[in-house]
């Protein structure tokens, strides 16, 4: 009992620790951010949508937004586009243990995956107009759409257990599709990322041998062809059998491919195979800038790098301190203003989603940031997810 009870008095010294550094940095509304650091930008439509925000995803090359909330009574999944019009909506049992959205850059299709728990559940595939192409059995794998929305490709998430010895590839009324140009490659184990229309990437485990690869691809309906490669250290294929290395290992902007390979270093490509930067120092996560610039989470502060790969600002920020692990997953950058990504989770209880700096100064601001910019006009979509979700367009610049 003695030892119980000094756990818990730990357990309550962590705590209140934890706490102390985070009320440490102020919060603001999105109505003071906008007024005080971008005065340029003016609201021009807010949403407010029915149940607690649960997932939200951006179809970069048109602005069209999937949404999916969560009532007592169901899950509401809805794509809308930037005037706030919903172009179609599903409604799903909230039985489910959460309900995530993925959709191609122009639109066209939507993949969700219903997860029934501990990773296990079913892929729906849904078309621009909003009618199901496709409903899948129970598994561990996730569909996520290519950039153009012709294709689904599936990988097992994170709590796949088994290897996945072959690509595999659909159209978007989930057909399998053929894949051809792998026969000279011994596959234990592969997983996918389709990157624009016409290549893909394929991180590939191999019969008999403990690296990894990357391979970079020529894509055309089904056939692929053998472009470049990049070999990871031996010992990294122990943490292989996850879904990270297509997803939270990756990150992709124009033609830079953004690899952490943990132990092996973390790289930046570009698709003719040329290593634009490296670091070898252990990286927790990182993302891209509407830039192109990228920025490292190392556990002990935040990295900034611009375009051209230099080292630009350096925030004394941690995020190891939470209580869940956290991730930057991208962040925007106005003139000296930094904003922040940070990955949310459907089962945190979270006050925040991003991180404003400026002249070393970190505050806080609960809305998630997505940028974009069409027609000669810059974009930002706020997404607000408790206690009732919302989202809010933001222009600046000419309509």
């Amino acid at each position: 009992m003695k030892k119980i009870f000094i756990v818990m008095l730990l357990l309550m010294a962590l705590t209140s620790i934890m706490f102390a550094e985070d009320i440490q940095l102020q919060e603001i509304t999105l109505d003071e951010f906008l007024n005080d650091y971008l005065p340029n930008y003016k609201i021009e439509k807010r949403i407010q949508l029915e149940g607690m925000g649960r997932d939200f995803a951006v179809a970069k090359g048109t602005g069209e937004i999937v949404a999916v909330t969560r009532t007592d009574e169901k899950y509401i999944v809805k794509m809308l586009d930037l005037e706030g019009n919903y172009k179609w909506s599903h409604l799903f049992d909230n039985n489910y243990y959460n309900i995530s959205a993925l959709v191609s850059d122009n639109g066209n299709t939507t993949t969700l995956f219903l997860n029934e728990g501990e990773g296990r559940g079913k892929n729906v595939i849904i078309s621009k107009d909003g009618q199901i192409l496709y409903e899948s059995p129970i598994s561990y794998s996730v569909f996520y759409p290519s950039p153009d929305g012709n294709y689904v490709y599936e990988n097992l998430n994170i709590m796949g257990s088994t290897r996945q010895k072959e690509i595999k590839l659909y159209n978007k009324h989930g057909e399998r599709i053929v894949i051809t140009g792998l026969e000279n490659f011994r596959i234990r184990n592969i997983r996918i990322r389709i990157t624009d229309k016409s290549h893909l990437i394929a991180f590939i485990e191999q019969e008999n041998t403990d690296s990894i690869i990357m391979c970079f691809f020529e894509f055309n309906e089904g056939n692929i062809t053998f472009l470049w490669q990049h070999e990871f250290e031996e010992g990294y294929s122990k943490i292989f059998d996850t879904h990270n290395m297509t997803t939270t290992n990756l990150r992709i902007f124009q033609n830079k491919i953004a690899v952490n390979a943990c132990d092996s270093g973390f790289y930046i490509f570009n698709f003719d195979g040329n290593i634009l930067h490296q670091d070898n120092e252990l990286v927790s996560s990182f993302g891209f800038s509407q830039y192109g610039g990228f920025i490292i989470d190392n556990q002990e502060n935040l990295k900034i790098f611009d375009k051209d790969n230099l080292n630009e600002k350096i925030i004394n920020f941690s995020l190891k301190f939470k209580t869940t692990k956290e991730n930057v997953l991208s962040f925007l950058k106005f003139g000296n203003l930094y904003l922040i990504d940070i990955e949310r989770y459907f089962y945190q209880k979270m006050k925040y989603h991003t991180l404003l700096n400026e002249n070393d100064k970190t505050r806080l601001i609960d809305e998630s940031f997505y940028f974009l910019s069409l027609n000669n006009s810059n974009i930002i979509i706020a997404f607000n997810y408790e206690p009732n979700s919302s989202i809010t367009i933001i222009y600046g610049g000419e309509k």
